[in-house]
């Protein structure tokens, strides 16, 4: 059995008080670019690691003027071969986050709101 000191209880207890480096770093309002960028590069890798894509949504711009690109131009090899329309999971992950109703900040009342 050890004998903890009553210097070290002190400096535990110190340790639990102070918050944690990295919720700290995280709550900053401005990052290192460094930081931020290995921060990035991570979330990059994950993601090829998981879905086997990268994050982006420039794509899903593409495929939906693809659409239209191909209606005016039939015959262009670049809407027929590089850049066929279609619905990819870029479109399905631009969607919600570029909605109407998120351009006009609109939200639900909540159901205990009463009118006055």
């Amino acid at each position: 059995m050890s004998v903890i000191s009553a210097d070290t209880r002190e400096q535990i207890e110190e340790r639990e008080r102070r918050p944690n480096w990295l919720v700290a770093q995280l709550r900053k309002p401005e990052w290192s670019p460094y930081a931020a960028g290995i921060m990035l590069g991570i979330v990059f890798a994950f993601s090829l690691l998981v879905a086997g894509q990268m994050p982006g949504s420039s794509g899903a711009f593409e495929s939906l003027i693809a659409y239209l690109g191909s209606r005016i131009f039939p015959q262009n090899i670049y809407f027929r071969f590089v850049m066929p329309p279609g619905i990819t999971w870029q479109v399905w992950k631009w969607t919600p986050a570029n909605s109407p109703r998120r351009w006009t900040g609109w939200r639900p009342c909540p159901r205990n709101a009463r009118a006055r």
